[in-house]
C-alpha cells in the first residue's frame, strides 16, 4: 500500500505532463443526427497535428420522437486525411442508448431499455489550424443489432482549440 499511492501519483503527474506538453487539435461541437442522435461532443488528435488518429466521446439526447426520452453516449475512434483546415474525416465506434419507454411507430421500434449501435463515419471536416469554427457532414451508417441504416447522416457545429 505504500508504495502503490506513491506510484499512482507517479502515473498521473507522468499523464498530466504529457497532456500539457501535447498540443493536439481539439474541437468540441454540437451534432445533429449522427451517432448521437442530437448530441455534444469533444473531439481530439493523438499528434500534435491536425491530422491523423484521434478519437470522440460525447453525450446526446434521443428526443420522445423516437420513443420515450432517452440518452446516448456516442464514443469512437476518428482518422483524418487533409492539409491546412480541409479533410475527410473516417471514422467507427459505438453509441450506448438508453430509452425509457417502448415505442412502436412503423418507422423506429424499441422495447425501451439500452443497447449498444455501431456506427460508421465518411465525411467532410472543416477545422481551422488554431482556433475558431468547426463543421463537419457525411455518412454515418448504423448498426443496433437488429437493422442496418446505411443512409444515415450527420452534421456538427462547433469550434476547434489548441
Amino acid at each position: 500500500m505504500k508504495t502503490l499511492i506513491p506510484a499512482l501519483l507517479l502515473v498521473f503527474t507522468s499523464l498530466s505532463t504529457f497532456a500539457q506538453d501535447q498540443k493536439a487539435s481539439k474541437s468540441v461541437y454540437g451534432e445533429i443526427f449522427g451517432p448521437g442522435f442530437l448530441s455534444v461532443n469533444y473531439d481530439t488528435r493523438f499528434t500534435k497535428k491536425n491530422d491523423g488518429f484521434g478519437m470522440r466521446v460525447g453525450f446526446g439526447y434521443a428526443p420522445g420522437v423516437f420513443s420515450g426520452d432517452g440518452f446516448t453516449i456516442p464514443v469512437g475512434l476518428n482518422y483524418l486525411i487533409g492539409k491546412k483546415k480541409n479533410f475527410v474525416e473516417l471514422g467507427a465506434g459505438a453509441s450506448y442508448v438508453h430509452f425509457s419507454a417502448s415505442k412502436d411507430d412503423g418507422w423506429f421500434n424499441t422495447d425501451g431499455g439500452s443497447f449498444v449501435m455501431a456506427y460508421g463515419w465518411i465525411g467532410y471536416k472543416y477545422q481551422p489550424i488554431n482556433k475558431g469554427f468547426t463543421f463537419r457532414a457525411g455518412l454515418c451508417p448504423i448498426y443496433d443489432g437488429v437493422e442496418f441504416v446505411p443512409e444515415y447522416f450527420g452534421v456538427s457545429f462547433g469550434y476547434a482549440f489548441k
